[in-house]
């Protein structure tokens, strides 16, 4: 399913013609008898709806296409659909839908269902009744979850903010909806450790999910997102692991369900497990930005470097403009010491935008050595301090084992721990094995083993 053509005059109104293909194919997803690209898989042809159905299915490995549009007139919503099969452009369904834009619940409702009898020839009675469940009664509250998916996805501070603004709005309409709350605590760990302190974070996030779990227990995404906190937070592998299976239980294609299940793995020292589990979220979502960066990371972090530098190299191959594909690479070779293959990479980083501080001082340590890495340091730490910004404990414990220096390392280590970051959930990374065989960081292990909540 392609996405839709935003054709209203205000360019704003992009959002809902995103957010109801997204949507749609979320529904799609549910029926197990038809195979659904992602729509990570399908961005890289947003406005190519017009194209030769043939070409497009064969680069997505799809025997129909479903092409639509949506154009906005203030309350008022038209939205134009058709499915044809690929290979003789064959035209199996099509309608015009004239509604009130309130109504966009059940246009989506009525295309899912339609797609299913144009691919599956019948609709059986539990099918239609998963395609007809309405995760909220409130139109408004729907526009501002789909407003809210949209600023989400854009994966910076602002935006995270924006969302929560506007899944708080739609919960405010509707308490008992749980893809608002579910929106909520993805937003809260995603902006954790890297903009907010946990302590703040992860809480509100586990707050949301739990909100969204008391509202409808069958939400995948809560679980995952519960998940997460289990592990990045609470540290506790064991129960991430079991929370990760109830998601992946009711949503086996949620890549998100299959990173943190593969990040629990990890964390309990099943790394070929967990190497199963990364390969399973970048099949599942080979085009998304979180599973191509969190999956490359992954692999080199259980010492399969050469997997991280593959996904990390179709990371640049698919989104050549951003630079956390060449940082991953840069990355998977920084943590082994070897410059003149990280240089490459790090250096197109730079050229292509802000690089992660990890990055800009891993840089400066290949190229100029050891004592300008320092100096980078130094300057940054003294303007975080002087402008009372946060920052990550962690990173500068990351750096310092770059550098290899132990003492700081450890040093940032220990206020990482009093912090409860999400460093402290990774000690088994390779990014620690400098660190490993001092009995310092043997006995941080153990403290942080003996500080998992019994209650969580």
């Amino acid at each position: 399913m392609l996405y839709f053509d935003n054709l209203s005059r205000d360019t704003a109104d992009a959002y809902l013609a995103d957010g109801l293909t997204e949507e749609i194919i979320v529904r799609l997803g549910q029926i197990h008898r038809i195979e659904v690209k992602s729509r990570y898989e399908v961005q890289r042809f947003r406005g190519r709806s017009g194209s030769d159905p043939a070409a497009l299915s064969g680069q997505l490995g799809a025997a129909n296409i479903v092409t639509g549009s949506l154009q906005r007139a203030g309350n008022h919503v038209r939205v134009r659909v058709e499915l044809m099969r690929a290979s003789n452009h064959a035209r199996i369904w099509g309608d015009v839908f004239d509604r009130s834009s309130d109504d966009v619940l059940t246009i989506e409702e009525q295309i899912a269902g339609a797609v299913v009898l144009g691919v599956a020839g019948q609709l059986l009675p539990e099918e239609r009744a998963t395609l007809d469940k309405r995760p909220t009664s409130s139109a408004a509250a729907y526009d501002l979850y789909l407003r809210g998916r949209a600023a989400m996805l854009h994966f910076n501070e602002p935006s995270l903010r924006r969302a929560i603004g506007l899944f708080e709005q739609a919960v405010a309409l509707d308490s008992g909806f749980a893809l608002a709350d579910a929106g909520i605590a993805q937003s809260w760990t995603i902006l954790a450790d890297d903009w907010v302190p946990p302590l703040d974070a992860y809480p509100q996030a586990r707050a949301a999910a739990e909100r969204a779990i008391r509202a409808d227990s069958s939400n995948a995404e809560a679980w995952a997102n519960l998940a997460a906190v289990a592990f990045w937070f609470d540290w506790t592998p064991a129960r991430a692991e079991s929370l990760a299976q109830r998601a992946l239980a009711l949503d086996g294609r949620s890549s998100r369900g299959h990173l943190i299940y593969a990040e629990a793995l990890r964390g309990l020292g099943s790394g070929r497990d967990a190497s199963i589990e990364y390969q399973r979220a970048f099949d599942l979502d080979s085009l998304a930005e979180e599973t191509l960066h969190e999956a490359s990371l992954g692999f080199w972090a259980i010492r399969r470097y050469d997997l991280g530098v593959a996904i990390a190299r179709r990371f640049q191959q698919s989104m050549p403009s951003n630079p956390a594909g060449f940082e991953d690479e840069g990355e998977a070779y920084l943590v082994q010491g070897d410059c003149p293959r990280a240089l490459p990479a790090l250096r197109r980083a730079r050229e292509l935008g802000d690089s992660d501080f990890y990055d800009v001082v891993g840089l400066s340590l290949c190229e100029e050595g050891e004592e300008a890495a320092r100096q980078l340091i130094d300057a940054r730490v003294q303007s975080w301090q002087q402008n009372r910004s946060y920052f990550r404990a962690g990173l500068l414990a990351l750096l310092y084992a770059l550098l290899g220096d132990r003492d700081k390392s450890l040093l940032w280590l220990e206020r990482a721990f009093a912090a409860r970051e999400a460093t402290l959930s990774n000690l088994e990374s390779a990014r620690w094995d400098a660190l490993r065989d001092d009995p310092r960081f043997t006995d941080l292990v153990r403290r942080v083993r003996e500080s998992q909540p019994e209650d969580r």
